[in-house]
């Protein structure tokens, strides 16, 4: 295991994919802060009020890194078929479990890298040109849950790209997956934040022909969820590695015990099914 490990990082530094990946993971995180200060520089300029910190720009690069590790994980286990490098490893005697679990450990530590990658270049920007009023205690929170959720993902990513010979037919399933998630995440959000009830003003005519706003009757949403439907949809928002990451960029951190035990549930079963699936494979 140790070697495969070994050999699996070594073949990884040299990887075109994965200098890339990082590049982008460093360059959008510059990018997104700079471009956010001269929005605010902007704003004060013009004699407008605004105020700002890092809490939520510091975590918004990370649904972006998220389909960028999706990309990164068809990539570089597409090219271990590609080369012959999986059936190189079972002829010189080397077990499917290892050589699944040491693709699942390199990928997950390339894709964690570029998470705290982008954060890193978030912050030593950011921090002394606008600042950010979170405290340490809930920064580490949220970075750890998105670590967390970024492993959990990343074995969803390691099992759809070992199932798939083709590189380019995983990365067209990767992709097609995240999006999925990802669009999953937005619905499940957007319901759970439907009000319960509808008001508000209304214009109304007074008797002297005039108008006049005046509190409106409030009405039921019929979007709203009730029972068990809402109970199923604030499990999945919990549930869902996307969710957690989509939530913690809204700044609305999901709870850090429930998080880590849901996420490996999801990382154990995955895992245990891919490789289950992965030794019953036909390596040509």
């Amino acid at each position: 295991m140790t070697k495969l490990i070994s050999s699996g990082f070594s073949r990884m530094a040299k990887a075109l994919c994965f200098k890339v990946y990082m590049v982008f993971a460093l360059a959008m995180g510059i990018i997104m802060t700079l471009s956010e200060y001269s929005n605010l520089s902007i704003a004060r300029n013009r004699g407008i009020d605004v105020t700002f910190s890092l809490n939520q720009l510091a975590f918004s690069g990370a649904l972006v890194i998220m389909l960028a590790g999706a990309v990164f994980t068809g990539m570089f286990i597409g090219r271990e078929y590609s080369d012959g490098t999986i059936r190189n490893k079972l002829v010189v005697g080397h077990g499917r479990f290892g050589i699944y679990l040491s693709n699942f450990l390199v990928c997950a530590a390339v894709n964690v890298s570029a998470l705290l990658l982008n954060l890193i270049a978030v912050l030593s920007i950011g921090l002394p040109i606008i600042g950010m009023d979170m405290s340490a205690g809930e920064a580490a929170v949220n970075i750890l849950i998105s670590v967390i959720a970024m492993v959990s993902l990343t074995a969803l990513f390691v099992f759809i790209a070992m199932l798939v010979k083709s590189k380019a037919s995983a990365l067209v399933i990767l992709l097609l997956f995240t999006f999925f998630i990802l669009g999953a995440t937005s619905f499940i959000d957007s319901r759970l934040r439907e009000p319960e009830y509808y008001g508000g003003m209304e214009l109304v005519s007074t008797e002297e022909g005039g108008f006049e706003y005046k509190m409106a009757e409030e009405e039921k949403n019929p979007y709203y969820l009730e029972g068990d439907a809402r109970k199923v949809f604030e499990f999945l928002n919990d549930f869902l590695p996307s969710s957690q990451l989509y939530r913690i960029s809204s700044l609305e951190a999901p709870e850090l015990a429930k998080t880590a035990i849901y996420d490996i549930i999801v990382l154990i079963a995955v895992t245990e099914a891919g490789i289950l699936l992965f030794r019953k494979k036909d390596i040509q």
